[in-house]
């Protein structure tokens, strides 16, 4: 076989999309054209994400979203090693792949599975009663193995319908439009809309009074009877909560990880956060 090929300084195309929201922070969401021949891996992802992007586009958005089209692996490289500075602002990501096939829904984890991406991703299909699998992280698989990566350490999830190296026609003919249809790739994009809903409905913040813990007392949160240390689920009481939601105001832990770490819905925590920013200890980022 002869290859008539050369090498020589060349260039790569590639198109990057961000949507700036209210908040600098951004979440990445990363899709590859490098075999557009091949229906599920990876023409699905290109178009959820076309999609995706049109439609936030038309929102005003808390957070900000940076979007890439680019060759897998090379691709993705190339473009943070010219664009260093957008590396940033970015708090999660999410890789577009294998996102049309008829089988259900599985994700893979991103590398710190306590991670609020994860958390989203969960409590949505969760929601949608159609079960699931999850995939925990390793690093095999697509971009999320570059974004993981020391120098980059961003933790990035994915939501498939056929995983790649997991479905028969993988990487061969028959992954073609006999397996992927629209109603399959529009499932999985209704999914990922809700996944955006749930972030853009968290809050992160900060603790004003620093370093060290805060004098409850001077204003007006310490318990001034016994009652505030009364045990209220077994394990917490008035003061425990008080005292654990503010270690973890760090302005980097979203409230919904928070509400985690402390047993607690987002519903039930919500109301704390707002008291506590009313007694100038805390601010929403």
């Amino acid at each position: 076989m002869y290859i008539d090929s050369s090498l020589e300084p060349g260039h790569m195309t590639v198109g990057g999309l961000l949507l700036c929201g209210k908040s600098r922070r951004e979440v990445l969401f990363s899709t590859y054209f490098c075999h557009p021949s091949l229906a599920n891996d990876n023409l699905s992802g290109l178009v959820l994400q076309v999609f995706l992007a049109r439609e936030l586009s038309k929102r005003k958005l808390k957070f900000s979203y940076r979007f890439l089209f680019a060759p897998e692996t090379i691709g993705s490289l190339a473009y943070f090693s010219h664009n260093p500075g957008s590396l940033e602002e970015i708090g999660a990501g999410l890789v577009l792949t294998c996102v049309g096939g008829p089988r259900k829904f599985r994700y893979k984890q991103s590398f710190e599975s306590k991670h609020y991406i994860n958390r989203y991703i969960e409590e949505t299909l969760t929601e949608s009663g159609d079960g699931f699998e999850v995939c925990p992280f390793d690093i095999h698989g697509s971009d999320e193995r570059q974004y993981s990566s020391p120098g980059f350490r961003i933790n990035t999830a994915s939501i498939h319908k056929d995983k790649y190296y997991e479905y028969a026609e993988y990487l061969t003919s028959l992954d073609n439009l006999d397996l992927v249809n629209a109603e399959k790739i529009f499932e999985t994009y209704e999914l990922y809309l809700r996944v955006i809903e749930k972030m853009e409905s968290d809050s992160f913040y900060e603790r004003i009074i620093l370093p060290g813990e805060v004098m409850l007392s001077q204003y007006g949160l310490y318990p001034e009877t016994g009652g505030g240390q009364t045990p209220q689920n077994e394990t917490q009481n008035e003061l425990d909560l008080l005292l654990g939601f503010l270690f973890h105001c760090d302005g980097v832990t979203p409230l919904s990880q928070i509400a985690g770490a402390l047993g607690m819905s987002l519903g039930e925590i919500k109301p704390l956060a707002d008291k506590l920013i009313e007694k100038g200890v805390l601010a929403e980022l």
